[in-house]
C-alpha cells in the first residue's frame, strides 16, 4: 500500500511522539513498513514545507524532519514536471527536477569556474604582486586559491562541497563533474543530508528554493485564474437572475427577451465548463479534483492563498498514492471528488484506521 502523508504528518510524528496516540500510529506505520505491507513516499512539497529554513533556531528540529522522513519513506515522489512525464515514484529517486542537474552541469564549464574562482579572489585582502602577476598566466589559477586560502564559495555551499571539492573543480572541471553530480543527487534525494545542509544556510543563501518556488508559480496562476473566471459567472449570474426577475415581475415570462435570458444564463454555466476542462493545469488527470474544487469555492470572496494552493498540489499525487493525507480544511473542500473518495483522509488517526483495516 502506497502512502503520501501531509506535510504536517511528518512534523506531528516528530514533535509529539513522546504522546501515546501518535507514538502508536508510529510504530504501526514503521512496522508496516519492515513487513513490506506499507510503503511511503515524500516530494518537494516535503522538503519546502518541512525541511526548508524559514527563520534561525530550529536546526535541530529541521534534521529530526528530515531523519523521520528517512526512516519512514522508502521511495522518492519524482518532481511535478517529471510526474507529467510519465516519471514514477522509486527508490532512492529525485524529489527535484531531473533537468536541474543538466543545468548544474552546464554551470560548471570550465570557463564559468575559472570567473566564479576570480571572483572569490577578488575578495581577498591583500593578495601579493608576484600573485596577481602569476594570475596573468594561464594554469596558475588552482595554486593561486590554494595559497590565499579561498574557501568554498556561498553558492556552492549548500550542495556539501568542499574546500577540496572546488579546488578540484578549478583544475580539473571536466572530471569533478561527476562528483559535483553525486553531491547534488544526494542533495535532492536523501532527506537527512538536505536538512543538515539546509540547517546551516539561512533562507536568503538557499538557490534551492527559488528552483521550488517558480516550480509551482504556473500551477498556481492557474489556480488562481480558475478562480477569478469563477468569479465571473458568479457575478453575471446574479445580474441575469436580478434580470429575470424582473421580468416575471412584469409579466414577460414568454417574451423573447426572457428567453434570450435564459439562453444567457445556461450559456454561462457551459462557458465555465468549457474554461475547467481547457484549462492548462487541469488537462491532466492528476488534476481531476480540481475540477471539484474550484465549483465548491467560486463563490467564496477570497482568492486561494499560497498554502491552500500548495495543499492542492499535494493532491496532484493522489493518483500515485493508495491513500494520501491532507489538511481538514482541504479535506472538506475535495473529499467529494470522484478521484479521491475513499483514499483522502484528514488526520493520522483515520488514516491509521482505514490501513489498519485493509492491511492488518
Amino acid at each position: 500500500m502506497l502512502i503520501y502523508l501531509d506535510s504536517k504528518d511528518f512534523i506531528e510524528l516528530t514533535d509529539s511522539r513522546n504522546k501515546p496516540e501518535v507514538r502508536e500510529i508510529w510504530e504501526f506505520f514503521v512496522a508496516g513498513v519492515e513487513r513490506g505491507d506499507l510503503n511511503f513516499g515524500f516530494s518537494f512539497l516535503h522538503v519546502v514545507e518541512v525541511l526548508n529554513p524559514d527563520s534561525r533556531g530550529y536546526e535541530d528540529q529541521q534534521r529530526a524532519y528530515g531523519e523521520t522522513i528517512y526512516r519512514l519513506c522508502d521511495l522518492t515522489f519524482p518532481f511535478l514536471s517529471d510526474a507529467i512525464q510519465g516519471a514514477r515514484p522509486e527508490k532512492n529517486g529525485l524529489w527535484g527536477p531531473r533537468d536541474a542537474l543538466a543545468k548544474v552541469q552546464l554551470d560548471f564549464s570550465e570557463r564559468s569556474i575559472s570567473k566564479l574562482a576570480m571572483e572569490e579572489l577578488n575578495k581577498v585582502p591583500g593578495l601579493t604582486r608576484n600573485q596577481r602577476r602569476l594570475l596573468s598566466k594561464s594554469g596558475n589559477l588552482s595554486r593561486i586559491l590554494r595559497e590565499a586560502d579561498v574557501e568554498v564559495p556561498k553558492g556552492l555551499e549548500f550542495s556539501g562541497l568542499t574546500r577540496s571539492d572546488f579546488l578540484s573543480m578549478v583544475s580539473s572541471p571536466a572530471r569533478s563533474r561527476r562528483i559535483i553530480q553525486d553531491k547534488l543527487v544526494r542533495l535532492l534525494s536523501d532527506p537527512r543530508h538536505y536538512s543538515e545542509v539546509m540547517a546551516s544556510v539561512r533562507p536568503d543563501e538557499n538557490p534551492i528554493r527559488d528552483i521550488i518556488t517558480e516550480s509551482y508559480s504556473n500551477a498556481a496562476d492557474s489556480i488562481q485564474d480558475l478562480w477569478r473566471q469563477g468569479q465571473e459567472v458568479i457575478r453575471a449570474k446574479k445580474q441575469l437572475e436580478a434580470e429575470l426577475k424582473q421580468l416575471r415581475d412584469e409579466g414577460l415570462k414568454h417574451s423573447a427577451t426572457f428567453a434570450t435570458t435564459m439562453r444567457a444564463k445556461k450559456r454561462l454555466s457551459i462557458n465555465f465548463e468549457d474554461a475547467l476542462h481547457k484549462n492548462e493545469i487541469l488537462k491532466h488527470p492528476r488534476f481531476e479534483f480540481l475540477s471539484s474544487y474550484v465549483k465548491r469555492m467560486i463563490e467564496v470572496e477570497k482568492p486561494p492563498s499560497n498554502s491552500e494552493i500548495r495543499d492542492l498540489l499535494h493532491l496532484f499525487y493522489a493518483h500515485d498514492a493508495d491513500a494520501i493525507s491532507v489538511d481538514r480544511a482541504m479535506f472538506e473542500k475535495v473529499k467529494q471528488a470522484p478521484m479521491l473518495k475513499g483514499k483522502v483522509f484528514r488526520s493520522l488517526k483515520d488514516l491509521k484506521a482505514s490501513v489498519e483495516a485493509k492491511v492488518g
